[in-house]
């Protein structure tokens, strides 16, 4: 998520910018503060849903905000555990399939450490 943010709200680096979110750097502080947590993954709509999905956050970034081009995924205690950004590919404008995207799925679902 560090890498895909926009924008990270405690750091002024910013690495592919591919994510419409603001990301939280260590948001869960030292690793004598992680811990394990169960949640629904997806959309309530999306018939991909998995219910109880477990996750681990290890000195974890989380994301702050999501900005219209990105859909909350996933919520733990009160903070995003996960979005995803919806990609179009090839381009339309150009349907030039030599450039090679980020990410060539149709959506990129990222958490801590499982990208989809």
């Amino acid at each position: 998520m560090i890498l895909l943010a926009k924008k990270l709200d405690n750091d002024e680096n910013v690495y592919f910018g591919a994510l419409d979110a603001v990301v939280r750097r260590n948001a869960y502080g030292r690793q004598l503060g992680s811990f394990q947590a169960i949640a629904d993954f997806g959309q309530a709509d999306d018939p991909q849903r998995i219910a109880d999905f477990p996750l681990v956050f290890i000195r974890g970034p989380y994301v702050v905000s999501v900005g219209p081009e990105a859909t909350v995924e996933t919520e733990v205690d009160g903070h995003v555990g996960a979005c995803v950004k919806a990609i179009s590919w090839p381009p339309p404008s150009t349907r030039n399939s030599r450039t090679i995207p980020a990410s060539t799925s149709s959506s990129c679902r990222c958490s801590r450490f499982v990208c989809r």
